[in-house]
């Protein structure tokens, strides 16, 4: 897999095959979500609720993962402190309005204005996570194999425990 760097250029991606690298399992997670928004605009009303309630599901398991394992990590090992604190204050809005989207149905007034400044928000988080916090993570001496186990194992559990 390449990626175009700030530059232009094409660059080996670092993060390697989904799930091999802590970056690579968030990636995974990322293009899912991003599936997922793509699914819910092209989908007819009736098929909104169930695609909705996978979003709100992956969401939840990527930021209990991000929050738990990822970011405490990079704070400890990078000088990244203020990309953490942003990160988890974009989180913090994607909750709220997921939350917010929960309580509602899809028919509602409101729930299509709601669904899309999550989408953006969603959008921005990850643009912002990938080009910033990934790199330095990545280029952290940071056992990420540990890390990367460590990830994988929470997303099972929290995928379980949301079957």
């Amino acid at each position: 897999m390449k990626t175009i760097t700030e530059s232009g250029s094409e660059d080996r991606n670092k993060r390697g095959k989904p799930g091999d690298s802590p970056t690579g399992l968030l990636h995974e997670d990322h293009q899912k979500v991003q599936a997922l928004f793509h699914q819910y605009e092209k989908a007819a009303s009736g098929q909104k609720t169930e695609i909705f309630e996978n979003v709100a599901k992956e969401l939840k398991i990527h930021t209990a993962v991000e929050k738990e394992i990822f970011y405490p990590v990079v704070w400890e090992n990078t000088n990244a402190d203020e990309l953490v604190k942003k990160a988890a204050e974009e989180h913090r809005v994607l909750d709220s309005l997921l939350e917010e989207l929960e309580d509602m149905k899809v028919d509602d007034a409101d729930f299509s204005a709601k669904f899309n400044m999550l989408q953006a928000s969603m959008a921005h988080h990850i643009e912002a996570e990938e080009a910033e916090l990934f790199p330095k993570f990545e280029q952290s001496p940071i056992d990420q194999a540990a890390v990367a186990k460590s990830m994988r194992e929470r997303r099972k559990a929290l995928r379980e425990k949301a079957a």
